[in-house]
C-alpha cells in the first residue's frame, strides 16, 4: 500500500523506474495509507486504512467526501 506524488522527474534510468514503480503501486492501491497521500488533486481515490473508508477528492480539490466502508 503506498501513495505517491505522481512527479516523474527528469532522473536516471533507475531512478525513473523506482519512481513509476512508486506510482503504480499507489494507482493500483487506490492510494491506501493510514496517511492521505501529499499531493492530492480533483476526484482522486484514497483508501484510509486506519478507518476502512473509501474516499475520494471533491471537484474543487479542497476536501475529502467519504463514499462507504470497506471490508
Amino acid at each position: 500500500m503506498s501513495n505517491a506524488d505522481y512527479v516523474l522527474g527528469n532522473q536516471s534510468g533507475a531512478a525513473f523506474r523506482a519512481e513509476l514503480n512508486t506510482i503504480l503501486g499507489a494507482v493500483t492501491s487506490n492510494n491506501s495509507s493510514s496517511s492521505e497521500p501529499s499531493a492530492k488533486f480533483a476526484y482522486m481515490w484514497c483508501v484510509d486504512t486506519t478507518t476502512g473508508l473509501l474516499k475520494q477528492r471533491n471537484a474543487a480539490n479542497n476536501g475529502w467526501v467519504s463514499l462507504g466502508t470497506l471490508a
